[in-house]
């Protein structure tokens, strides 16, 4: 387990970061509370065209005739009883 200072962390940052996503436990020393450093998640990117092809598939159309939005929020006040 590594511990850094905030001055170190603050100046090396991308490499604690790379740390931890490397599953390496990152923790930032502070007065209280510390810090752990991890990765929570990774963001989706389309790798190639069957992917592409996917979220044109799952895309949602958008409506074609025009919404009445004072009808529709009278009705959604009349559901909830207002």
């Amino acid at each position: 387990m590594s511990h850094y200072s905030v001055t170190e962390a603050q100046a090396d940052l991308a490499r604690l970061i790379e740390a931890a996503e490397r599953g390496e436990p990152v923790i930032i020393d502070r007065p209280d509370p510390g810090v752990e450093v991890k990765i929570v998640a990774r963001r989706i990117r389309p790798d190639g065209p069957h992917d592409i092809e996917w979220l044109r598939s799952v895309r949602v159309q958008p409506r074609r005739e025009p919404v009445n939005t004072a009808a529709a929020l009278a009705e959604m006040k009349e559901e909830r009883g207002r």
